[in-house]
């Protein structure tokens, strides 16, 4: 658990829902902190009324995918020494 007390976390939390516009801060149920150990079901559900404004329903055909894109330092640079370097034939 983190060593913020409950006021400074409530505050954090305050703060960063500001930042959203149309943001609303939703505390759901459970002891979990990673979302695919938690009710996935109600995460979706949230997450789909923010984007779309309305809840899902049941069975209505529609999915909400989400994409993580992790970076690492430096590696588009050490990439581009690799594909254009001597000998490189990617790309020409």
């Amino acid at each position: 658990m983190s060593s913020m007390n409950s006021s400074a976390r409530s505050a954090s939390r305050q703060l960063a829902v500001a930042q959203i516009p149309d943001a609303r801060y939703v505390e759901l149920a459970g002891e979990d902190v990673l979302p695919y150990l938690a009710d996935a079901g109600a995460i979706v559900d949230e997450i789909g009324e923010f984007l779309t404004g309305a809840r899902g329903t049941a069975g209505s055909g529609r999915s909400l995918a989400t994409v993580l894109f992790t970076g690492i330092a430096g590696s588009t640079d050490t990439g581009g020494r690799f594909r254009n370097g001597p000998g490189a034939t990617c790309g020409r």
